[in-house]
């Protein structure tokens, strides 16, 4: 890993047909933003709650996102 502790990917799964986000740290992760400017359809994760906020192409934001840990500090 380097320096920062922090590891990340973005990576296009063919079998899937679609794009795979991975972030890895030394430590507990309490949460993940996603911004994007364009409309991603994000899929729930078993150890997170996703939270969504309303497109705004107004400010160039169609995708606002965290997911935030539910697994024990």
């Amino acid at each position: 890993m380097p320096a920062s502790g922090m590891q990340d990917s973005f990576v296009l799964d063919v079998d899937e047909a679609c794009h795979v986000l991975t972030v890895e740290t030394g430590g507990p992760i309490f949460s993940v933003a996603v911004q994007s400017g364009v409309l991603l359809d994000l899929e729930e994760c078993p150890v997170a709650i996703l939270s969504k906020t309303p497109a705004d192409s107004t400010n160039g934001s169609l995708t606002l996102a965290t997911y935030r840990s539910c697994l024990p500090a």
